[in-house]
């Protein structure tokens, strides 16, 4: 991620922070939903599905 920045590739950061946000958001709010915390499990997914808003919006790239 910090390569593609300091690159100024800022197209595929927000791809990365797109796709991450969404996939890890989801697997990491099931692995702690499954460990019995539910309201931290919700929490971590919507902040990861805000940071994949941003990837989507292209805030990165001055979209």
């Amino acid at each position: 991620m910090y390569t593609l920045y300091f690159r100024n590739e800022f197209t595929a950061c927000d791809t990365i922070l797109a796709i991450l946000g969404g996939y890890a958001g989801l697997v990491d709010s099931y692995v702690v939903w499954k460990e019995g915390n539910p309201r931290k499990a919700a929490f971590r997914l919507v902040g990861s599905w805000m940071l994949s808003a941003v990837g989507f919006s292209g805030w990165t790239a001055g979209r």
